[in-house]
């Protein structure tokens, strides 16, 4: 018989689950579309055209979470609290954005000449960074608007933006390369104006909640949460900026795009952290005063550890049919990257949830602190690594990087708002996931021929280790419950 208090962790867990399974297709779908092109696009562009390409969308990345000024995280946070106030909240918010992508453009001609004059810069480095300088204010106006509708659960407008935009430049850049000889350039005009076209359509989407502010009394408030996000994506994304940077300059254009493909394929940790994440913020603010929330929030952690890292090594067990099937053998060496690059990222996943005490704190200020431990010892490990180990040793610092990233922003959480984490069996977890990664690190660069039988043996160990030894008998019974449930997901 279960308790009223077990139905209530059980529906809390299937609705948890309903809700990311339909923001997870958007952004599973559209990681996996933009994985299909992939292909295409790297068999149409030499090894160090794909490298350009990922370099200045890293870069274009980096810049539009600068200039989004930490606006969507703001509203993010505050906007279930202010449940009477809401429109007012998001309206200034909107039109502080606003003003500053204003004085934005209007440095274009200053900041375009004085980036052109530094060093020899080839016509296509500057004819990009034109195009791209207009593609980031449209970046920052649609991430703004999906993370509203994403608060306002309105699910249908939230996948026709994010599907619809992958969708329409995909195609868009199919038709050029095979009908129009595309060039460098064109791709950055196809996005430039696909981007036009959704951040207008996405202004459409949420003009209900936007009207003209007459005082402001969130402005303060938002800025203040928000600044310090500034500088969090500023340390945050100018790593994978300065890996791009190093590699290209200390090893070579050649290595940089193989190493750009291994970040490309392991797009699906990434995907399905981000389709966690984006229902796993809302839900957390919602139940995190319930009475028993911790017990709820631990099942969650154990369990999205344990899948994410399942996920990650069955996606290593499939590269090899991937590589030899999609791609050119000059990108087979992205497999030595791919295994160590998974489990960065899941750690990194599994921070947003272990790092829950500061959102609940409101302190985002430790939010950048954590981001500036995580910027320091990535480049004091890139410096020590990159010389004797390559890019092997980019890959390593990524990981050390989020190791204590994740290590570092517990114990700030636990500091700032304690929450009773059961956090020994995600230790274990993880002890186990690296050094798999590791161990078949190292066999695949030496050429080891069973190694999808090492990766077999590992996937079953942590299967086991994870049913038999992290779990007890009355989690198992609420995950059967939830597996026995016939979840419909209504959109």
């Amino acid at each position: 018989m279960i308790s009223q208090n077990e139905k209530g962790i059980l529906n809390k867990i299937i609705f948890l689950i309903k809700d990311s399974s339909v923001y997870g297709f958007g952004i599973i779908f559209s990681k996996a579309f933009a994985f299909f092109l992939v292909p295409f696009i790297t068999g149409h562009f030499s090894i160090v055209d794909f490298a350009y390409i990922d370099t200045f969308q890293a870069i274009t990345l980096l810049f539009s979470l600068i200039l989004g000024f930490g606006m969507s995280q703001s509203v993010g946070r505050y906007f279930h609290e202010y449940k009477n106030l809401k429109k007012r909240l998001v309206s200034e918010t909107f039109f502080f954005l606003m003003i500053v992508i204003a004085i934005y453009i209007s440095l274009y001609f200053p900041v375009i000449n004085y980036v052109s004059d530094l060093g020899n810069k080839t016509d296509t480095f500057k004819n990009i960074l034109r195009v791209c300088y207009f593609q980031i204010p449209c970046l920052v106006i649609f991430d703004f608007s999906l993370i509203l509708l994403k608060y306002t659960f309105k699910k249908y407008l939230y996948l026709i933006l994010s599907l619809g935009q992958i969708l329409t430049s995909g195609v868009a850049v199919l038709s050029g390369i095979y009908f129009f000889d595309l060039k460098i350039i064109n791709i950055f005009k196809i996005y430039l104006a696909v981007y036009i076209v959704f951040s207008l359509l996405s202004v459409y989407f949420i003009r209900e909640h936007i009207s003209l502010p007459k005082k402001p009394i969130f402005f303060k408030k938002v800025i203040i949460y928000g600044l310090p996000f500034l500088f969090i994506a500023l340390f945050k994304y100018s790593i994978p900026v300065i890996e791009r940077w190093t590699i290209s300059s200390q090893i070579g254009k050649v290595d940089l795009g193989i190493y750009a493909l291994a970040v490309k394929l392991s797009f699906i940790i990434d995907a399905v952290s981000n389709a966690f994440h984006s229902t796993w913020v809302p839900f957390s603010l919602t139940q995190f005063k319930k009475s028993n929330f911790e017990q709820l929030f631990n099942l969650i952690l154990k369990t999205y550890t344990f899948g994410i890292i399942f996920l990650s090594i069955l996606t290593g067990i499939l590269l090899p049919f991937i590589l030899s099937n999609f791609f050119d053998a000059e990108y087979s060496y992205s497999s030595q990257y791919f295994y160590i690059l998974c489990i960065s990222s899941s750690l990194n996943a599994i921070s947003a949830v272990t790092d829950l005490g500061i959102l609940l704190s409101k302190k985002s200020i430790y939010f950048l602190l954590n981001s500036i431990i995580f910027f320091s010892v990535t480049l004091v490990s890139m410096y020590f690594l990159i010389e004797p180990f390559g890019v092997i040793g980019i890959v390593v610092s990524a990981l050390i990087g989020n190791l204590t990233k994740t290590i570092s922003g517990y114990f700030i959480a636990q500091k700032v708002y304690k929450i009773d984490w059961n956090i020994k069996p995600i230790i274990y977890l993880f002890t186990l996931a690296i050094s798999i990664s590791f161990i078949t690190t190292y066999l695949d660069a030496n050429n080891f021929n069973n190694l999808i039988l090492v990766q077999l043996l590992g996937l079953i160990f942590l299967t086991l280790f994870f049913w038999f030894y992290l779990i007890n008998r009355q989690e198992k019974n609420k995950l059967f419950d939830v597996l026995n449930k016939n979840i419909n997901i209504s959109f």
